[in-house]
């Protein structure tokens, strides 16, 4: 094997040194692009979440709502009302309307225990849901167009069971 001149050596020096720059600056110009490609993400996924808090109503600036409220009629209020005094244990009941949000009251005789009162409410707001404009309650309450606030109590006005139920909620949280 025959050894290279000093003017070879140089030659292959200089040939791997700029091979050596390339590759470096091969190796940066990929890392660069990672992270650009992972802010490309990062931004993404952000306008995506701001677009899905926007459709959920998080940025509501306290203007009115744009939802329409939809008034219970008293035809519907008086048919729930009697249909749910047809139950031995209840003895009045009464709805409010603010919005589209129903409060409804029961009151029930001394003695009824809480999963009772919780059975009358939870029948109340069926019957509500049944004669309004609301959608028609299925094996769970499902979802509709009011909130509801229930609360069943004895005549004295003791509280039994408090609950509530959002417009896109499907069962009465007691």
């Amino acid at each position: 094997m025959t050894e290279l001149t000093p003017e070879e050596k140089k030659k292959i020096y200089e040939e791997e040194k700029v091979r050596l720059e390339a590759q470096e600056k091969i190796q940066k110009e990929k890392a660069e692009k990672s992270k650009q490609s992972n802010w490309v993400g990062i931004v993404v996924l952000l306008i995506f979440i701001v677009v899905v808090m926007y459709l959920c109503g998080f940025f509501n600036t306290g203007e009115k709502s744009k939802v329409q409220i939809e008034e219970l009629s008293s035809e519907a209020e008086n048919m729930a009302i009697e249909s749910i005094k047809e139950y031995s244990e209840v003895t009045d009941a009464a709805i409010t309307q603010k919005n589209n949000t129903l409060s409804l009251a029961v009151i029930v005789r001394y003695g009824t225990d809480k999963e009772k009162a919780k059975e009358m409410g939870d029948n109340f707001v069926r019957m509500v849901k049944s004669f309004s404009k609301d959608k028609e309650p299925t094996k769970e309450i499902g979802n509709g167009i009011y909130d509801y606030i229930i609360g069943v109590y004895y005549p004295n006005h003791q509280e039994i069971v408090t609950g509530a139920k959002s417009s896109i909620g499907r069962f009465i949280t007691w």
